[in-house]
């Protein structure tokens, strides 16, 4: 689940960070 969970955020950051 862990890794689910950092791959998740991951995708979720690299998708919404550039926007910051």
């Amino acid at each position: 689940i862990m890794r689910f969970c950092q791959s998740f955020m991951d995708e979720l950051y690299r998708y919404l960070g550039p926007d910051q």
